[in-house]
């Protein structure tokens, strides 16, 4: 059997292996009128946990009535939409609850097994891509019948009950490692955004003499700045609206940004998923935003990151995007980091879709000192921010490491391939 399913290959030979539907039974149970005596439970990235019913983020049901109740133990699987490598697959219930109809329950039927080793396993099919590879195609989903018949290890009991003690030790021991990183780059983001903050409103000479500048988001500036609003140094440009036929293209005159292309960790964007030629440009008339602009997203929840890119080139942005083009008046990396302070969260229009009150950044007051100290604001910010770029990296490099041992950690265990003795216990 395991010449047929690679993930096995490496088991440990004087392991049985049964087939899931064996071992587990899937059956439906939903709730209905019941679904106010259960909490809700979610499927996440690190597990299945607790989320509350007024939970705002993500889409919510009109009711829990159709949702599923999930007892403890049972195994939790979301095998749809394969295609999706960032999003959850397995997870097993600490608790009774309620849980999305999308996701597959499975109740342990044997006495041979142990959900937490069972779990663990599937895990690891989901480190190794194995639900996507077997769901490819049209429907890039796996039914609970298709998940039943996948083989799985059934070593002896007391075997499976130290696999999962040495696994549940290793990976808290990562878990906490992978808190305190995430934690690094939560500060270096809060000292990023102070720095920028001190300089475009305090300057780089602390013995500067100040004044107040009636302005409660700047506080006190040098005496000898200006205060302006922010439409005064720039003009604004919406997006234009993308046709799907045009989409695709790799290759042309301008690169046709969509708030995704945004995603980079570089201040400045010069290359796109998507690209028109010039007479495609011309004939849609779509707005070409010259090089040196500052481009952000201006509706949903991708504000909320407070995205802002340079162009590096001339380019085209789509409609859920504005442009920020800088008057000589300003220096445009002086304005850049201008609006890094001015967070979108602060100028949100309220509704279901979050979108940006325009007319009220517009008029929000910015700094403006003589063009020369902009310019040294501007490459003192850029020296400290690639700096700190260069922290960042490296903490996220340390993460994907982690990320990448647990994964072979899970998969080795599980098949035995890892000898485990009272000295790997304890380390």
């Amino acid at each position: 059997m395991n010449n047929n399913y690679p993930w096995l290959r490496g088991l440990r030979k004087d392991w049985n292996v049964t087939r899931g539907k064996f071992l587990f039974r899937h059956q439906k149970r939903i709730a209905g009128e019941l679904h106010e005596q259960y909490k809700r439970l979610a499927l996440t990235l690190d597990g299945v946990v607790e989320r509350s019913k007024v939970d705002a983020d993500g889409l919510q049901p009109a009711d829990y009535s159709t949702y599923q109740i999930f007892e403890k133990g049972n195994l939790v699987f979301k095998l749809i939409d394969l295609e999706n490598k960032k999003t959850s697959r397995v997870g097993l219930a600490p608790s009774d609850g309620i849980m999305s109809p999308a996701y597959i329950r499975l109740e342990k039927t044997s006495e041979s097994i142990l959900e937490e080793f069972a779990h663990y396993y599937y895990l690891s099919l989901y480190y190794q891509d194995v639900y996507r590879d077997i769901g490819q195609g049209v429907r890039s989903s796996l039914g609970a019948a298709d998940l039943l018949d996948l083989p799985v290890p059934t070593p002896a009991l007391h075997e499976q009950k130290k696999i999962v003690e040495f696994l549940d030790k290793k990976l808290e021991k990562i878990k906490r490692l992978k808190g305190t990183m995430k934690q690094k780059l939560e500060r270096l983001s809060e000292y990023q955004f102070a720095l920028i903050y001190e300089a475009v409103t305090k300057g780089l000479n602390p013995a500067a003499d100040m004044k107040e500048s009636g302005e409660a988001l700047i506080g006190k500036v040098p005496k000898h700045w200006k205060l302006i609003s922010l439409k005064l140094t720039a003009q604004f440009a919406s997006g234009s609206g993308f046709p799907e036929a045009l989409q695709g293209k790799t290759e042309g005159d301008f690169p046709f940004l969509k708030v995704s292309d945004l995603n980079i960790p570089d201040l400045t964007v010069e290359r796109a998923n998507n690209y028109v030629t010039r007479s495609e440009a011309a004939e849609h008339r779509f707005t070409i935003v010259p090089a040196g602009s500052i481009v952000m997203p201006k509706i949903g929840e991708a504000m909320r990151k407070n995205t802002r890119k340079m162009l590096a080139r001339p380019s085209i942005i789509d409609n859920n995007m504005m442009a920020i083009i800088p008057r000589d008046t300003i220096d445009r990396e002086f304005l850049f980091f201008w609006t890094m302070v001015l967070k979108t969260d602060f100028y949100i229009n309220p509704g279901t879709v979050p979108s940006l009150n325009v007319f009220e950044y517009k008029n929000q007051k910015i700094t403006l000192p003589p063009l020369d100290e902009q310019k040294k604001i501007a490459s003192y910010l850029k020296e400290k921010l690639n700096y700190i770029k260069e922290l960042t990296e490296t903490i996220q490099k340390e993460l994907t490491e982690l990320d990448e041992y647990r994964a072979s950690l899970v998969t080795d265990a599980v098949i035995g391939k890892i000898e485990i003795g009272e000295k790997m216990m304890k380390g």
